[in-house]
């Protein structure tokens, strides 16, 4: 080779090596070449991430070590042990690491071995993705409360793809109609052996029109019979889920078990019908009233003043007009002290007005 030719080269190969090292140098991501954990070469990025002012500071610490968080160092220490003999190592891993400062950072590291100057070593490149992992953490905790709250709400919610096929049950429904929520997944309505075969139609007839787009709203009562032959009633929803896009991708639907509330409502109605009967029925007149303002009359009070039904007496708006007037002063003084201290006679007589302006006497019990 003449001495131009090898100018050339050794110019070609000075420019070739300043090429690579401004890539590595100027890499945002940390490069590092170690043996042993005895550092090597570190680019500018990697003595950043960990809070070094320049790669030369930080090669004077010497020991790679100290950048790992401990509960990290025996880890990273089998899988460099392992890489450097040529074992199955993890190209690709986090670890935590430890800053200049002492503050932890969550890394990724991806390593090969290579040979330096010779000999055999390990070329990492690392990223700090503290950032990442803390949103990730942020998910999971807000992942976790939404779970807790859909699992906890005490109605039933599920979710539903476009085949009309269970994504997500949440436990309350998943008891109330005796299965695991994840025993719903990918079933459909009639695959989990609830209802009769009616019901089952009819609740899949409801799927359909929901997923061409329109809102059920159940007002009634839907009757279920569970698996174990038990007879309840639901107050359903169903509502379109739609994208970003507005396009319904599924459906949203709530549950609410209303059999001890429809109970409790006949068995208070059956008490109002009964309580009615006896004061319809009774033979003495009943009033409620408010400062003499008729609220309630029975048909027997009615009849006592001489009125045909309580509707004629109520229409007369005030109870004064059934008293003799020279009786009112004591009765309203006996109504005033019953509302200001709730002293006050119980039981007394007065005389009282007919619808035909003849006078009676009453007692007041």
């Amino acid at each position: 080779m003449s001495l131009t030719e090898r100018k050339r080269a050794e110019e070609a190969l000075r420019a070739s090596e300043e090429r690579w090292r401004d890539l590595v140098e100027g890499s945002i991501q940390g490069i590092v070449v170690h043996r042993g954990f005895r550092l090597l070469f570190v680019n500018r990025a990697y003595a950043s991430i960990f809070g070094f002012d320049s790669p030369e500071e930080l090669l004077a610490m010497g020991d790679q070590k100290i950048l790992f968080a401990p509960q990290e160092r025996s880890r990273v220490e089998n899988s460099y042990h392992t890489r450097i003999a040529g074992g199955d190592a993890p190209t690709r891993f986090e670890f935590q690491g430890l800053r200049k400062d002492g503050s932890t950072i969550w890394l990724e590291n991806i390593a090969r071995r290579v040979m330096w100057e010779g000999q055999p070593a390990v070329q990492a490149t690392v990223q700090d993705i503290t950032q990442r992992k803390r949103a990730e953490d942020e998910l999971r905790r807000s992942q976790r409360l939404l779970q807790t709250v859909f699992d906890t709400i005490p109605i039933g919610v599920h979710v539903k793809n476009l085949s009309a096929k269970y994504t997500m049950v949440n436990r309350w429904m998943a008891d109330l109609f005796g299965h695991l929520p994840r025993e719903f997944e990918g079933k459909k309505w009639s695959q989990l052996g609830l209802g009769t075969r009616e019901q089952r139609q009819q609740w899949e007839k409801e799927d359909r029109l929901v997923l061409e787009g329109e809102e059920m709203l159940d007002e009634g009562d839907s009757p279920l019979t569970l698996k174990n032959g038990k007879a309840i009633l639901l107050r359903k929803v169903k509502v379109p889920l739609r994208d970003d896009a507005g396009d319904v991708v599924g459906l949203v639907g709530i549950s609410e078990d209303i059999t001890e509330r429809k109970q409790a409502e006949e068995a208070l109605r059956e008490s109002e019908e009964r309580f009615r009967d006896l004061i319809e029925g009774s033979v003495e007149g009943i009033l409620i009233h408010r400062d003499f303002q008729l609220m309630f009359v029975n048909r027997a009070y009615a009849a006592i003043h001489g009125y045909e039904s309580p509707e004629e007496i109520l229409a007369l708006g005030n109870a004064r007009k059934f008293i003799l007037p020279e009786e009112l002063p004591r009765l309203e003084a006996i109504h005033l002290a019953r509302k200001q201290s709730g002293h006050a006679p119980t039981q007394f007589e007065f005389k009282g007005l007919r619808k035909d302006g003849t006078r009676i006497w009453l007692r007041n019990l």
